[in-house]
């Protein structure tokens, strides 16, 4: 090769570096490499940041009265502080946790008819009571469609449950505070916990007494679930946590549909009474009793049966079959339940019941 080939040779290797170099440096700094083109990543965040925007706007706190005893005489003295979270659903539903919202002392708590809100733009309101479900732990209530705030966003639910490692955050009020803004991954999704009823998903994200009820939104602003729980792992700030549960948005959209729309929230059930019982290495749940003319004792469900599996789903655990009967059928729904009694497998064709 010639000393000019060399050179020539030389000479468009290092173009080709110096041009490896500025297609590194774009990747690495997209947003001042690219001013005046936007690379697809400020995209995506831009359109993260809309979302979350919007998701706040749609969040309020449920506040309670409390009356100013330094003046009884005064016209205002029934003052308000914040005591819940929710988030509006659209027309001016609300969703909030029933629990929070309750009044009342020890057995004689009750739902109120009427509760007193307050926006992201400060602006109160009030909501009357529409329905609610103990089961999933909701209330909806509703602002006078006349009196909505110009500002006020609304919510779409998730078609999708959060997954395991899913990134969510939560909108609402801790301790009174906010709105504040918290993010986290999602970590188990089949979590029971006993001041609840219905399966949960756990979440590692920090909220404290006062986010329950407030809505937590996927990466597209949907609404993915519903604060419903903590458990307290730092006592060094109580009422906080970084293990939050929530229940999961499309089972909420279920329910809160058919609340709206007046009709009754039903689930399917079998009707028995529930225990466990150890067979050598595992525990299998049990017919411990039936209840009335229930779904099983039509379908000949004895007491001491033992549940293997009902349709395509093996039961493990009350848990489990208390999340596919509410999760993955409707009353109405036929399925064959396979059951052990005194050592045989019997199949016992069954029509669901309504809760």
């Amino acid at each position: 090769m010639t000393k000019s080939s060399l050179t020539r040779t030389a000479a468009v290797f290092a173009a080709c570096l110096l041009a490896a170099a500025g297609a590194a440096a774009e990747d690495s700094y997209p947003g001042t490499a690219n001013l005046h083109n936007p690379s697809r990543e400020t995209v995506v965040k831009s359109e993260f940041a809309k979302a979350a925007e919007n998701a706040q706007k749609a969040s309020i706190t449920v506040l309670y009265g409390v009356v100013d005893k330094s003046n009884y005489n005064h016209p205002n003295r029934i003052q308000h502080a914040r005591r819940g979270s929710g988030v509006h659903l659209h027309d001016g539903y609300i969703l909030t946790a029933r629990h929070g919202v309750l009044e009342g002392f020890n057995g004689n708590k009750i739902v109120p008819t009427e509760i007193t809100i307050m926006t992201d733009d400060l602006e109160e309101l009030d909501a009357k009571y529409v329905g609610d479900n103990e089961y999933l732990d909701i209330a909806i209530y509703k602002v006078d469609t006349a009196k909505l705030p110009a500002t006020w966003a609304a919510s779409k639910f998730s078609d999708q449950e959060p997954q395991m490692g899913d990134e969510v955050y939560a909108i609402g009020y801790p301790l009174g505070w906010g709105p504040s803004v918290t993010y986290g991954k999602v970590g188990n999704i089949h979590a029971f916990l006993p001041n609840a009823e219905s399966r949960l998903e756990q979440v590692d994200m920090s909220t404290c007494v006062g986010s329950s009820g407030g809505g937590v939104f996927n990466e597209k602003g949907e609404l993915a679930g519903m604060v419903q729980s903590i458990i307290q792992t730092n006592e060094a700030q109580p009422g906080c946590s970084h293990s939050t549960y929530i229940v999961p948005g499309p089972l909420i959209n279920r329910a809160a549909d058919s609340i709206i729309k007046g009709e009754k929230v039903r689930f399917s059930e079998l009707g028995i009474l529930m225990d466990t019982q150890k067979m050598g290495k595992d525990w299998h749940v049990a017919v411990k009793g039936l209840t009335g003319v229930s779904a099983a004792r039509r379908a000949g469900v004895q007491t001491g049966d033992i549940i293997l599996s009902i349709g395509d789903t093996v039961v493990k655990s009350e848990a489990e079959l208390k999340s596919y009967l509410v999760e993955k059928t409707k009353p109405g729904d036929k399925k064959i339940m396979k059951v052990l009694r005194n050592g045989q497998e019997w199949l016992l064709k069954i029509t669901l019941g309504p809760s």
